[in-house]
């Protein structure tokens, strides 16, 4: 809330794309408050870094299949990589 009023206020930023920002942001907050760190897994032959099982994904896209709006799968803290149950499977 803090950052959405200092966008208008310091800024001047349209309100409407404030808002936009700060759901967005909200968004965000609740998918890495959602990583399971107790199922970590590695698959070097599609992605080079650690992927956390991730339960709030909501209108994230499959970085394997292209499926879209997965709601949960595995996601890559460092780069926004995604990647669907079944692909995993």
């Amino acid at each position: 809330m803090i950052l959405y009023l200092i966008l208008n206020l310091k800024l001047n930023m349209d309100p409407k794309l404030s808002i936009l920002f700060y759901k967005w942001q909200e968004k965000q907050e609740k998918i890495n408050n959602s990583f399971d760190n107790s199922r970590k897994i590695y698959i070097q032959d599609i992605h080079s870094h650690e992927l956390i099982f991730n339960n709030a994904l909501d209108t994230h896209k499959c970085d394997v299949c292209s499926k879209k709006e997965i709601k949960e799968g595995y996601r890559c803290k460092d780069c926004d990589f995604d990647l669907c149950l079944d692909c995993y499977k």
